[in-house]
């Protein structure tokens, strides 16, 4: 049964709370905006005090902070090559702010403005900036392209490790451009492949673009890419397991070469019980091959964000032998020529077992997206059968030492 004046007296007390909050709340005040809008702008910038140091496109902007017991910051206002208008504002605490962004090297005009608390700003003062080189200028001047197989190879150097864009683009019969690819990095120097090119003669065109949206000229360069084709897999086979060391079965290995690139959690090839290092061979069917190039895929899986890439018992450093007629009893030795040696590296340069968070976009980009890719050397022999030895994990650990998968190219012709 219902006890009503329990009820009532429950009712009252909400009610009187609900009005008190409504009347506490009526009497704040709204404190988003200014403090002190007292309308007065402080002092401008001392002209006299103002000194300018060239950056690579852009400049370091030096003033004395003005003297009002209320100032909020300093601001500057410039546009850049592109239009684009920017706004940078340093704080009272530092006598200094950076302006950047420019593609040419000629006076640019910088605004300057003292700003206090209530955002009353001061009587402009325009200082004129003469950047550096801008670094998509400097690295433009360091691209080239050179023919590869499949493809072609582009290389580059940034010395300021600015943050850009590289785009590679095919120039049709008609005169039309197609894009082929798009590379990000900021690394200091490096280089990548584009696959997939017809052996002919063409054109291609490569372009940059900075983080300010700036786009520098075509570099332009006819070639004829090498002819290459993939390996046919259903040729390759695991060797028997005296061709191995160090671990239990040779049958994994054909998950090394049959698997979906596309699967997001990726099995391993090792376990446990593998020891490091390891080594273990496959032949890739009754006629020899001269490779070109091996891509190989580290393991990885979905739910902590592929953090397992670079880490664990991923295998770090492979070595890659060739051989027509290995030994009989397995063992490598003379029989068998070390033909590659594929070190996985971090394009970045960041620190290794460091999880997702420790992975730029393009150090995922190349685990998960393109592979590790390896140039077989010019003239390296034909072969048979191929012996892959695993020397070290990302952790330095005595298991595992596992990959994804490998890609292997090449050509059975001469």
């Amino acid at each position: 049964m219902v006890n009503t004046p329990y009820v009532m007296k429950r009712q009252l007390i909400f009610a009187v709370l609900f009005v008190g909050m409504l009347f506490f709340g009526g009497c704040s005040e709204d404190h988003n905006g200014p403090t002190d809008k007292d309308g007065v702008p402080p002092q401008p910038i001392d002209t006299k005090s103002i000194t300018v140091t060239p950056l690579p496109g852009g400049a370091v902007i030096r003033y004395a902070i003005p003297d009002e017991p209320d100032l909020l910051a300093v601001e500057a206002r410039y546009q850049i090559s592109s239009g684009k208008e920017y706004t940078v504002r340093a704080s009272v605490l530092v006598d200094s702010l950076v302006v950047e962004g420019w593609l040419e090297q000629s006076e640019h005009p910088v605004v300057l403005y003292a700003v206090d608390r209530a955002e009353n700003y001061s009587t402009p003062v325009t200082v004129y900036v003469l950047p550096d080189e801008a670094p998509i200028n400097t690295i433009f001047s360091t691209l080239s392209m050179t023919p590869d197989f499949g493809g072609v190879m582009v290389s580059w150097k940034n010395p300021s490790e600015s943050p850009i864009a590289i785009y590679l683009l095919r120039e049709e019969e008609n005169g039309d451009l197609t894009d082929v690819d798009a590379y990000y990095t900021k690394a200091k120097e490096g280089k990548f492949a584009v696959r997939g090119q017809e052996a002919k003669e063409m054109t291609f065109r490569l372009q940059l673009r900075d983080k300010w949206q700036n786009y520098s000229d075509y570099y332009t360069q006819t070639l004829r890419p090498l002819f290459e084709q993939e390996l046919d897999y259903e040729k390759f086979s695991p060797m028997e397991l005296k061709y191995s060391n160090n671990i239990s079965s040779v049958n994994p290995l054909t998950k090394l070469w049959l698997r979906d690139l596309k699967v997001v959690d990726r099995d391993h090839i090792t376990d446990i019980t593998t020891q490091v290092p390891w080594n273990a061979s496959f032949s890739i069917g009754d006629t020899p091959a001269t490779f070109s190039r091996i891509v190989i895929w580290q393991y990885g899986w979905a739910y902590n964000n592929y953090g397992v890439f670079y880490s664990g018992g991923n295998a770090r450093t492979y070595e890659f032998y060739g051989s027509n007629n290995p030994t009989p009893t397995g063992e490598l030795d003379e029989s068998w020529e070390l033909f590659l040696t594929a070190d996985i590296v971090k394009p970045s340069g960041e620190p290794y077992n460091a999880g997702s968070d420790g992975m730029t976009d393009e150090d995922f980009d190349i685990a998960f997206n393109r592979g590790h890719e390896f140039m077989v050397p010019l003239g390296t022999p034909k072969y048979k059968y191929v012996r892959m030895k695993c020397l070290r994990t990302f952790e330095n650990g005595s298991a595992y030492g596992h990959s994804y998968r490998i890609q292997v190219f090449g050509t059975y012709n001469d």
